[in-house]
């Protein structure tokens, strides 16, 4: 059976909602405004679902003016300009500190408001200064975004459905927050795949993404749901004492990929992650 891309998911502010494409362009670090922007704490510590999950219940969408943000619940709605205004400043995700550029006053005052926290929204800087771990790529140059490490996450719709399956859940695309899904391969494939191309795009893979407490929200409000999909892919798919699902790519090429491209294979993986039975 062919392997073919049927989905494709930007999350242009770190950990709010996303928007499904119809096509997208790929760049260095990732789909084109993928994690471009994020939102701060006052020490210019990320904000996350995993702590905020009310953060799920503001929607972006990408205008030709900049970007637009909605509060699902309350319907207010705030204008981004695509170029930030604020002054640079340091911020962090995870081990990783880095030099950003601040929006604007008004952004930080509406999500300090919407969210509750006292927050800053901050965007990308154009200097490419963030490196994605060099001890998984392989490389030292790998360029990543605002995304907790990696450039791209793909998934699978045949693993979705297996671990729907066997949790005994009906679990949405959405909790896994990825960028590519794929249809056409074989339950938990992907996490075999060394390097895959789509449209001439060589596409590498890095590691299994292992999955947080995010997965059991509601991807609409952020509300938890329960202790699946965790529960039961902690058994069914672990790798070094994580559950995972998805697999981290990067691109080492730059392009434009749209749903229905095919996935083709270039090479598989000398130890692929094997599903625990």
């Amino acid at each position: 059976m062919a392997i073919i891309l049927t989905g494709i998911y930007i999350y242009p502010i770190k950990s709010l909602a996303g928007i499904s494409l119809n096509k997208s362009k790929v760049e260095e670090e990732g789909l084109q405004f993928d994690r471009r922007w994020m939102l701060v704490d006052e020490n210019g510590k990320f904000l996350s679902q995993r702590t905020i999950g009310k953060m799920a219940q503001l929607q972006p969408e990408i205008t030709p003016q900049g970007l637009q943000v909605a509060h699902r619940i309350g319907g207010e709605k705030l204008f981004i300009p695509l170029q930030a205004e604020g002054a640079p400043r340091q911020v962090t995700v995870w081990e990783d500190t880095f030099e950003a550029q601040e929006v604007n006053e008004e952004c930080n005052q509406w999500f300090t408001k919407k969210l509750g926290i006292n927050c800053a929204l901050v965007q990308l800087s154009p200097n490419r200064n963030r490196i994605a771990p060099e001890k998984y790529t392989g490389e030292d140059e790998v360029a990543v975004s605002f995304a907790d490490g990696f450039p791209i996450l793909l998934s699978n719709e045949a693993s979705l459905k297996d671990l729907s399956d066997k949790s005994n859940t009906a679990l949405e695309m959405e909790r896994f927050r990825p960028n590519l899904v794929i249809s056409g391969a074989e339950a938990w494939a992907e996490n075999s795949w060394e390097t895959i191309q789509i449209n001439g795009i060589t596409f590498k893979g890095v590691k299994p993404c292992g999955r947080c407490k995010v997965t059991t929200l509601n991807p609409k409000t952020g509300e938890p749901t329960g202790k699946e999909p965790l529960k039961t892919l902690s058994k069914l798919r672990n790798w070094k004492n994580n559950a995972i699902f998805g697999e981290n790519l990067y691109p080492m090429e730059e392009g434009e990929i749209k749903i229905g491209y095919a996935v083709s294979i270039q090479n598989t993986k000398d130890n692929p992650v094997k599903t625990i039975s």
